[in-house]
């Protein structure tokens, strides 16, 4: 089947080390760059979200970039959230450019917006056609619309 599938190879980033020193379950990990962003960003491939999501935007975005909306959802804890979205944003993963890809955030304040440190955000997997994941030699072919 890995013979078939034709694209380039992304990189599958290195799991963290458990506490124990053993390797941690695997993720799907990606290295990515958005127009806006300082830095690259670490996306979490998500097959269970409908939404890019952003998590501590104020390490690697300008604070201007967020649009103050209203809205509100629920989170895992039960608790209401606000929630900011983004311009849209250029989003470039290895070689392949996807255009107008938009991100929603939490609209609280940073001291409250640390949720994990393994990745920067979940990137949706509807931006994609097909996805290959090959884990034994660590990458993942996916195809944009």
């Amino acid at each position: 089947m890995a013979a078939d599938v034709k694209g380039p190879h992304i990189a599958l980033m290195a799991p963290a080390r458990a506490t124990n020193g053993m390797p941690a379950l695997r993720s799907l990990i990606i290295a990515a760059r958005l127009s806006d962003a300082t830095r690259p960003v670490r996306l979490k491939l998500d097959s269970g979200t409908n939404v890019s999501f952003l998590f501590n935007t104020y390490r690697y975005l300008p604070l201007g970039l967020l649009r103050r909306t209203s809205l509100l959802g629920g989170g895992l804890d039960g608790a209401q959230h606000p929630y900011a979205t983004m311009p849209l944003q250029h989003l470039r993963i290895g070689p392949l450019e996807i255009p107008r890809v938009p991100f929603v955030t939490f609209a609280d304040s940073p001291e409250g917006l640390s949720r994990t440190s393994a990745f920067d955000g979940l990137l949706t997997l509807g931006l994609f056609r097909r996805i290959f994941i090959c884990h034994a030699k660590h990458f993942a072919v996916l195809e944009p619309w």
